[in-house]
């Protein structure tokens, strides 16, 4: 066991790094206070989450980014005004869904080792959410349906008091290669010895489908139409201190469309050829860089917690389209592209620096 205690201002951090028996990762514990001390209203933290560490010798960027956390202000008293109170805000309620992805090769022993983790963390998430923010979870699965059906019940049964929703994504999630690339003869040389983001390990096809799943797919899902934020957290990434109101209401007034829990820093192998990828895209389409420089080809958000806002990222056509051709690339299978090291650089052409930071 080895602790690390950080001071780096503003945000105190203690990290405890341990080796996990269930797989070759490193589990990373946050006791996290993402408020500074005068406005300290409430604190997260996530906990239990498996970082997957392909290289012994990845870190992160340095202790500043280790806390670039843009929650500074979710957790404040003007959450607690209704939205139709705040000047141009008209909307009564904020709509959110909170997502799951369940699948095969995700490094549990069995499927229903997967389900017993996410209904852990839907148990945690019970007490220190969904008493403040009541919202539906979808638990989307690239299982066979027979084997979904015969568990969806026992979700049911243990949180009577939840609304739990069940979405098929198998077709994401080939046992080959997705058709369009193979019909397109994508180079896959890479793909075939190995991606050059950490070359000797072994990915598993799902864990490269799942990458271009949160990157390019998710945004597709139409049961996902009718909410304003989706709140994506992997199965073993939990809530386990309380949240005292809904903090979504001060992202919807502040604009805010897209929030993410830190920003670290993958191999810059894993981001080959991305930033020519979105370069070039800018320019066909005419767009400049809106903080550009403010992010470095190697930055990541964390992937196992995002919150995304459907007004952009499901309904913005030039976004929508850029997904696509980024999916028409093959990077998430030659490089290992994920969504944690897509959305730093390509978000940095999208959005406005204040719809992201706070």
């Amino acid at each position: 066991l080895h602790i690390t205690e950080i001071e780096a201002y503003p945000f105190p951090v203690t990290i405890d790094y341990k080796e996990p028996p269930r797989r070759f990762s490193r589990v990373l514990k946050e006791p996290v206070i993402i408020n500074p001390p005068d406005s300290l209203h409430s604190f997260l933290q996530l906990s239990g989450h498996s970082l997957h560490m392909p290289s012994a010798t990845r870190a992160f960027v340095n202790e500043q980014e280790m806390t670039s956390f843009n929650y500074g202000s979710l957790l404040t008293d003007s959450s607690h005004v209704s939205i139709s109170e705040k000047e141009g805000v008209s909307k009564d309620e904020v709509k959110v869904c909170m997502v799951f992805l369940c699948t095969e090769g995700s490094g549990y022993n069995t499927n229903a080792d997967y389900l017993q983790e996410v209904k852990n963390n839907i148990e945690a998430l019970s007490v220190n959410v969904f008493s403040v923010m009541d919202m539906p979870i979808i638990i989307f699965y690239a299982w066979s349906p027979a084997f979904v059906d015969t568990n969806k019940q026992s979700f049911w049964s243990r949180f009577p008091y939840l609304n739990i929703q069940f979405a098929d994504v198998s077709r994401h999630f080939p046992p080959t290669l997705p058709q369009h690339l193979i019909d397109n003869k994508v180079n896959m040389s890479l793909f075939e010895k190995g991606t050059d983001c950490a070359p000797g390990n072994n990915w598993k096809l799902n864990y490269l489908h799942m990458g271009r799943f949160w990157s390019t797919k998710l945004w597709l899902e139409p049961i996902l139409k009718d909410y304003d934020y989706i709140w994506r957290l992997d199965a073993d990434a939990t809530v386990d201190q309380p949240i005292s109101h809904n903090f979504f209401r001060e992202m919807w007034i502040k604009k805010k469309q897209f929030a993410y829990w830190h920003r670290t820093g993958d191999p810059a192998e894993c981001a080959s050829g991305l930033d020519a990828a979105i370069h070039k895209f800018a320019e066909e389409k005419g767009m400049k860089p809106k903080h550009r420089e403010m992010v470095d080809e190697a930055s990541t958000y964390w992937g196992g917690f995002g919150v995304y806002s459907t007004a952009f990222f499901c309904s913005n056509p030039d976004w929508l389209e850029y997904t696509e051709y980024l999916d028409s690339l093959g990077g998430f299978y030659n490089h290992r592209w994920g969504e944690q090291n897509v959305f730093p650089v390509s978000l940095s052409y999208f959005l406005d620096f204040k719809e992201i930071y706070w």
